[in-house]
């Protein structure tokens, strides 16, 4: 639990100190500032998808309705 803590507070430092940073670079231009945080908001559910679309590639043939969960994922 100690070790979780950590690394979600050194986490959040670590993020903090990058906006401070990207701010300190792009004299707090909100052009830049949205592009940053599209890609905040797509990346955590876009990259499960696609794992999970390798992961349905792999089991096909092998798992019931295979196609269906691939489908999904990959519209995701």
């Amino acid at each position: 639990m100690l070790s979780d803590r950590l690394v979600t507070q050194k986490g959040i430092l670590l993020m903090g100190g990058a906006a401070l940073l990207t701010m300190l670079l792009t004299g707090g231009s909100v052009k830049y500032l949205v592009v940053l945080y599209s890609i905040n908001v797509s990346s955590p559910s876009s990259c499960p998808s696609s794992a999970w679309c390798v992961t349905g590639w792999q089991v096909r043939g092998k798992e019931a309705h295979w196609e269906k969960k691939l489908f999904i994922n990959g519209v995701g």
